[in-house]
């Protein structure tokens, strides 16, 4: 009687309720989800990060530009008629007896 007793209780400890499967896969798809929507995010991401440097690309072109015309200026500064160029054209000069006209739309 006292090994029956003891294997009863043995059996009634070894029946403990395990993890449910219907838990753990809620879990999967939550997890799966959340992964799925942090993968459209980055997609989003990449695509704005590609159009800003689209963006960045044309602008670094046009400094690029700016440098060169620059540099060329900067090759000719004791060239007298780039001189009177910029006066006239960027600082609205006129030279000695010279009119101005402008005309506005």
């Amino acid at each position: 009687m006292g090994k029956t007793a003891a294997a009863a209780r043995k059996g009634k400890r070894k029946r403990t309720k395990k993890p449910s499967g219907r838990l753990t896969a809620v879990l999967l798809f939550l997890l799966l989800l959340a992964l799925c929507f942090r993968l459209v995010n980055l997609f989003q991401e990449l695509q704005d990060a590609k159009a800003e440097e689209i963006v960045y690309a044309a602008r670094l072109a046009e400094l690029q530009e700016t440098n060169q015309k620059l540099a060329g200026d900067i090759e000719n500064r004791d060239d007298i008629e780039l001189i009177e160029d910029i006066a006239r054209n960027e600082l609205g000069m006129a030279a000695p007896g010279e009119k101005i006209l402008r005309f506005s739309k």
